[in-house]
């Protein structure tokens, strides 16, 4: 399983977005006139370049924590790209944030009848939180523990934002054909039957998103993430359940500061 028994990951990796001449270190035009347009065609063509393109080495990302248990799989997931596998009973997902700051949306089905998917109001009053973390469950809408989150060295998992879309983008930001999450998501989703009509209101791991006392959001809705480089969570699955992943490519907000960059997941045993 190659990386299976390291306990420090010593690669570096470096991404640089096109047309990133164009924008500041928080992913911002410095000419206000061209910035939608610039930061469009930076996101869209971040989305396309990684359509085909493998990590090359580069910024250093140590300090991966190894899982407890044995490693039945472990994938590095690109900035930009999406993610997919099914989760038996009993096994645990870990997503690491490899360099801090990145933002990874999640949706969870019922492997076996994915008509029973993630719900965010079940969830929510069970937690009775807006933000998940250790302890809490996501549940389907039957009512059913999808996934129960049993490690977080981070917390305060936003639940409200949701993904970004090519239509989001454009509506929000002004940016036409700039490919986000919700693209993500029908890319992993394809291979399993599924389709938009499957796309719910998601998990936004590592993203920070917060409501003020009268019910407002930032004026950017995300703010940038307090998650750290090797930050992890770990999902228990409680019923086989299909995971589908992206790891967000937005630059019109601050949720990923500006740079997307990789994580890393592992499937791995409970013993």
């Amino acid at each position: 399983m190659g990386e299976a028994v390291i306990t420090k990951v010593k690669v570096r990796w470096t991404f640089t977005p096109p047309n990133a001449q164009a924008m500041d270190g928080l992913g911002r035009c410095p000419s206000e006139a061209g910035k939608a347009k610039r930061r469009g065609q930076a996101q869209q063509g971040l989305f396309q370049h990684l359509s085909n393109q493998t990590l090359k080495p580069g910024a250093a990302m140590e300090n991966v924590i190894q899982p407890p248990g044995p490693v039945l799989h472990e994938e590095t997931i690109p900035p930009g790209r999406p993610y997919a596998s099914v989760i038996k009973r009993q096994q645990v997902l870990r997503i690491v944030d490899l360099e801090g700051q990145q933002g990874v949306d999640f949706l969870c089905y019922n492997a076996k009848r994915p008509e029973e998917r993630y719900h965010a109001p079940n969830t929510l009053k069970a937690a009775k939180t807006l933000r998940m973390g250790k302890g809490h469950t996501l549940y389907s809408d039957e009512a059913r523990a999808l996934f129960t989150i049993v490690e977080d060295t981070h917390g305060g998992h936003d639940t409200i934002g949701g993904c970004c879309s090519a239509p989001s983008n454009a509506m929000l930001y002004g940016v036409k054909d700039c490919p986000g999450c919700r693209e993500n998501f029908l890319e992993a989703m394809a291979p399993f039957g599924l389709d938009r009509r499957d796309i719910v209101p998601n998990v936004n791991f590592f993203c920070n998103v917060p409501v003020f006392e009268n019910g407002a959001l930032a004026e950017t809705v995300f703010l940038p993430s307090r998650s750290r480089a090797g930050s992890f969570v770990d999902l228990r699955a409680d019923m086989d359940a299909l995971a589908v992943i992206s790891n967000c490519p937005q630059l019109n907000n601050p949720c990923n500061s500006g740079k997307p960059t990789a994580i890393k997941v592992f499937i791995w045993q409970r013993e």
